[in-house]
């Protein structure tokens, strides 16, 4: 029998890179993706590969074939739900992936790329919500909750992996256990969505992380942004409610360059680099901006009618990098009305049915 696998973080793309890995899953930095010998598991890049056409890791059947003697090393980024799925498939673990789980995984990997907030309107059974609500509570006051190493420093986090889909397999027959968990946690959100707001610039919620680990970019209200800023770890995340309003990747790449990640819908700053809450306010100030943008195209196709495909730009990039990002990629920025990823936000659960860190 092969030993089983180490599974690595590295919080950075510089750490990334000191690594030799054998799969890497999700290991996403801004633009740049580790690439695993033997292979690799990415799904939120603009085009290639690894963009959304590709299933998400805890969906990629490939991962389940690989051979055990193969795998000796696992590289990540952070730790998700998606992200541990890949892991758990790579591990060579079935029993959970099992057919009368693919639902729930579909689930999951609706809300990766959807957001939190569009569970409601995602089509998942009761059942299949109670436990992806459950997992999120675990992802809090356990994965989230775990000491955090340097931020240049690599993480063994091969037990937390292991711990977490023992807690799986906990809830996935279990649907009792999965029930409390999910009305627990559906207090413990709506007590985070008063103890984060911070204020609301027109159509942008303003929100500060209470602590480590809590993630709020999920919180909409009445906004159809959300901007986070945490204290602890000075990340700052953007995110939009709906696709085709905000190219959230195109506004952070725009102040913090290709290292600054994630995709249409949500994004973040660079991981690992700590940032004050006066980078909030930038933030804020460039997301109203490309608003603006947006509302401007979209009156100019209400005039000379609907734009389709990639024809008219709801975003521009702003702040300093913007200018050399769009003469090396002029193509970006977000769509009015954008089918692929508009497909994927609204489930597409009939096809193929969501912490960071």
């Amino acid at each position: 029998m092969a030993p089983a696998p180490r599974i690595l973080l590295a919080p950075t793309w510089a750490t990334a890179r000191t690594v030799t890995a054998d799969v890497t899953i999700e290991a996403e930095y801004g633009s740049n993706v580790a690439i695993g010998r033997v292979a690799t598991a990415a799904h939120h890049q603009r085009s290639g590969p690894w963009s959304g056409s590709a299933p998400a890791p805890c969906n990629d059947r490939r991962l389940s074939s690989l051979d055990p003697t193969e795998v000796g090393v696992i590289l990540v980024s952070h730790l998700d739900l998606d992200t541990i799925g890949g892991c758990l498939r790579a591990m060579g673990v079935a029993d959970m992936f099992r057919p009368e789980f693919d639902a729930f995984w579909a689930l999951a990997e609706a809300v990766d790329v959807a957001g939190r907030h569009r569970l409601p309107e995602l089509g998942g059974a009761p059942l299949d919500v109670d436990r992806l609500l459950a997992f999120a509570a675990y992802t809090t006051t356990v994965i989230a909750a775990r000491p955090r190493p340097p931020a240049h420093e690599i993480a063994d986090v091969t037990e937390v992996v292991v711990a977490a889909g023992a807690f799986l397999r906990k809830i996935l027959p279990d649907a009792e256990e999965a029930r409390a968990l999910a009305r627990r946690e559906d207090a413990e959100q709506r007590a985070l969505d008063a103890a984060s707001f911070v204020r609301q610039n027109g159509p942008v919620v303003v929100r500060h992380v209470p602590r480590r680990g809590l993630f709020v970019n999920h919180l909409y209200g009445a906004g159809k942004v959300v901007a986070s800023w945490s204290a602890e770890s000075g990340a700052l995340t953007l995110s939009a409610a709906e696709p085709g309003v905000l190219d959230c990747r195109a506004v952070v790449q725009g102040l913090w360059g290709p290292q600054a990640g994630g995709h249409e819908g949500i994004a973040g700053s660079p991981r690992g680099v700590v940032y004050g809450v006066e980078d909030l306010d930038r933030l804020v100030a460039a997301a109203l901006a490309a608003l603006a943008v947006f509302e401007e195209a979209r009156t100019e196709c209400a005039e000379r009618g609907p734009c389709e495909g990639d024809e008219a730009r709801s975003t521009e990039l702003t702040g300093p990098f913007a200018r050399r990002e769009r003469a090396e990629a002029p193509d970006r920025g977000a769509t009015l009305s954008s089918r692929g990823t508009r497909q994927r936000a609204t489930g597409a659960i009939s096809r193929r049915l969501p912490g960071d860190d």
